[in-house]
C-alpha cells in the first residue's frame, strides 16, 4: 500500500514510514450504508482507497458502539464491513499488526484517532465522541497496544479532522448530566450554554497514559465549520445532507 500525497492526511505523519492513513472528504462522497445506497457507497469507498493507494479488500471496517471494546484483528478479518454494515467488527477501537491491511472509520464529528508504533509495527484507530471519552478508552487502546508489544514511549498519535470546541455548543435548555465528567474542558460560553472540548480531553488521556505530548498532534480542520467534510452537527443546524467520511489507517 503506498499514500498518495494529494489525499488529506496529518502533516505529522508525512516523514513517519512504515504505514499509510487519509481521510476522505465530501468531495470523495458518503462513505456509510445508513446514509447511501450499497452501490452508490461501495462505489464512493472503492474509488477513495484507490486514491489512497489501499486495496478495498484488504480494509476492516469498524462498527462503532459508542463504548470501549477494542478488537484486535488480522488476515481472516480482512474485507469485513466493506460490502456490507453487518459484517463490520462491532468495536471502539481496531488494532492490527499485520502488514497490508487497513483499519477503516466512519466518522462525522466524533474524533478519529490513529496510534502508530514504528518500532514494533502495529497500528490503532479509534472512534472517541463524547458517549465514551470520559469511559477510559484512551487507555484502553493505548493499553491494548502494549499487549500486542508496543512501547507507550514509542507511540505516535494523530487525531484527524473532527468537531472542534467552537462548534460543539450546547444550549443551556438541554438536559446535559453528562457534561460534569469532561471537567475543564466543557466550557461556558454565554447565556448559560456550554462548548465541549473532545480534542483537548481526548489529549490530556494520552498523556495520562504515558504518551509524550510532542508525539501527539490534531488536525487543525473543525469539521463543524468546514464544508469540506461532513459533520452531524452542521447538519442539524443548517439542514445539510447527512454523510460520514472514512479515515483509513494500516500498515505497508
Amino acid at each position: 500500500m503506498t499514500a498518495n500525497p494529494i489525499m488529506f492526511q496529518l502533516p505529522s505523519f508525512a516523514t513517519v514510514s512504515g504505514f499509510v492513513h487519509g481521510f476522505s472528504e465530501v468531495a470523495d462522497g458518503n462513505m456509510a450504508f445508513t446514509w447511501g445506497t450499497a452501490e452508490v457507497v461501495v462505489e464512493n469507498r472503492r474509488r477513495f482507497l484507490n486514491t489512497l493507494g489501499v486495496p478495498f479488500e484488504r480494509c476492516v471496517v469498524m462498527h462503532i458502539e459508542h463504548g470501549t471494546t477494542v478488537a484486535v484483528v488480522g488476515e481472516d478479518d480482512a474485507g469485513r464491513g466493506m460490502e456490507d454494515a453487518e459484517t463490520a467488527v462491532r468495536a471502539d477501537a481496531l488494532v492490527t499488526t499485520t502488514s497490508g491491511l487497513a483499519l477503516f472509520l466512519l466518522t462525522a464529528d466524533c474524533l478519529p484517532i490513529i496510534f502508530y508504533d514504528p518500532v514494533r509495527r502495529a497500528v490503532g484507530l479509534a472512534h472517541v465522541s463524547r458517549l465514551n471519552a470520559t469511559s477510559g478508552l484512551v487507555a484502553k487502546i493505548v493499553g491494548a497496544m502494549v499487549a500486542r508489544g508496543c512501547t507507550v514511549k514509542d507511540l505516535i498519535v494523530g487525531i484527524g479532522p473532527a468537531i472542534h470546541k467552537e462548534s460543539y455548543i450546547f444550549p443551556d435548555d438541554a438536559s446535559h448530566a453528562w457534561m460534569p465528567r469532561f471537567g475543564r474542558h466543557a466550557h461556558m460560553v454565554g447565556g448559560g450554554a456550554t462548548a465541549i472540548d473532545l480534542i483537548g480531553y481526548a489529549v490530556d488521556e494520552f498523556v495520562k497514559s504515558g504518551v509524550p505530548v510532542s508525539s501527539i498532534a490534531a488536525s487543525e480542520v473543525d469539521v463543524g465549520a468546514d464544508p469540506r467534510f461532513f459533520s452531524h452537527r452542521r447538519s442539524e443546524v443548517n439542514g445539510e445532507p447527512e454523510g460520514r467520511m472514512a479515515t483509513v489507517a494500516g500498515l505497508r
